[in-house]
C-alpha cells in the first residue's frame, strides 16, 4: 500500500515538477584524518576524490599513511 502511494507521488514529480539544477559539477567528499594522512585537500587537490570517480579511491588509499 505504501509503495503504491509513493509510485503516485513519483509520477506526479516526474511529470509535473520543473527541474532546476542547483549545482553543476560540484566536488563533494569527506574524509577523517584522525588515523591516516595523505588525503586530497583544498590546498593540495592532487586527485579528484569524489565518489563518482571510483578508480580514484584505490589511488588515494595507496597514498595514505598512518598517523604517527
Amino acid at each position: 500500500m505504501q509503495r503504491q502511494a509513493l509510485y503516485k507521488v513519483e509520477r506526479i514529480a516526474a511529470e509535473d515538477l520543473p527541474v532546476i539544477p542547483v549545482f553543476d559539477g560540484e566536488l563533494w567528499y569527506e574524509y577523517n584524518d584522525a588515523h591516516f594522512t595523505g588525503w586530497p585537500t583544498k590546498q593540495n587537490m592532487w586527485m579528484n576524490p569524489a565518489p563518482y570517480t571510483f578508480q580514484a579511491a584505490a589511488i588515494i588509499m595507496d597514498h595514505l599513511k598512518p598517523v604517527s
